[in-house]
């Protein structure tokens, strides 16, 4: 029986293409992206618009989610780190979980009996 990891990661906006570029490109295709604001330790942000100051208690985000096989977690946190890193505060953070189980809708059953990986499938 496959042991199956959900990693979540909120990054910043204009790094979600590099981030799901390297993840593609290590055979991670199935991926959630969702867009969401969010604050840390940044606390928010005050812009000059049309003349107006503007203040925002969060920042625009993008939370990403996978479900993975648990033998691939340290090479998925790798790629996560290194291609959502900018050293800057409010680069994100990543939280792992364990799914009680995993179903196919298409085919009504747990993903062991369904021949899919949801890492593996769009």
């Amino acid at each position: 029986m496959t042991e199956w990891i959900k990693v979540t990661a909120i990054v910043r906006p204009y790094r979600v293409d590099t981030v799901c570029d390297a993840l593609l490109d290590a055979g991670l295709i199935g991926i959630t992206i969702t867009d969401v604001d969010g604050r840390g330790q940044q606390l928010g942000y005050s812009t000059l618009r049309s003349g107006v100051w503007y203040q925002s208690r969060s920042h625009p985000k993008v939370q990403l989610e996978t479900v993975i096989e648990a033998d691939r977690l340290a090479e998925v946190l790798e790629i996560l780190g290194r291609t959502a890193r900018t050293g800057e505060m409010g680069d994100g953070k990543i939280w792992i979980s364990a799914p009680i189980s995993l179903w196919n809708i298409r085919t009504g059953k747990p993903e062991e009996e369904s021949g899919t990986a949801p890492s593996q499938k769009i």
